[in-house]
């Protein structure tokens, strides 16, 4: 359990949340930041509980999970009642060790043998990019260390320091520091 969850401000131009009713947003939105969310992005949590804290009806809960599914955005456990937030591993997940760690530590007690696999695939895809910010265009070297402590470090700022600074700048900025360290 985290204090915060942080949500992609391109969250609302993906085609698949475009689509959604506005029931079905809030519901995904609730189902990103509520009490029950871990690291692997896959927990139980009651039905009975959604709707107390969003008020809304159990008919537009399953209502809400059935189009999040259809859309791809959720998987729902019918046997073991838990919830698989598909782009989890995007907002959340950086390659820190410990991060990762958690991941697989709390992977082991997914229930749900499919949803186990799949965050186990997620750790093992070495292609995985678990940010806005491609490491990749970065030059690689024998600096992954830095580019790591970067991004953790950026992941740590204000919501604040990146209304101030464009993209462009920030990537210029992050880009030159870890030429700069090479």
């Amino acid at each position: 359990m985290a204090d915060y969850r942080q949500i992609e401000m391109r969250l609302y131009s993906k085609d698949n949340v475009m689509e959604l009713s506005s029931n079905a947003l809030f519901l995904y939105l609730y189902l990103l930041t509520n009490i029950y969310t871990n690291m692997c992005g896959c927990y139980k949590i009651q039905k009975r509980f959604i709707a107390f804290e969003t008020r809304l009806g159990l008919k537009d809960i399953d209502a809400g999970f059935a189009e999040l599914e259809t859309q791809g955005l959720i998987k729902v456990s019918k046997t073991t009642n838990e919830i698989l937030i598909i782009d989890w591993k995007i907002s959340n997940w950086s390659w820190s060790e410990q991060i990762l760690k958690r991941v697989a530590k709390e992977a082991e007690n997914i229930e749900d043998a499919e949803f186990r696999e799949i965050v186990l695939g997620w750790l093992r895809n070495k292609n995985f990019v678990p940010s806005a910010v491609k490491v990749d265009e970065v030059k690689r070297n024998d600096n992954d260390d830095d580019v790591n402590d970067l991004f953790e470090k950026m992941q740590k700022l204000p919501l604040k320091y990146f209304d101030a600074h464009t993209h462009g700048e920030l990537m210029s900025r992050y880009t030159n520091d870890i030429e700069t360290v090479s």
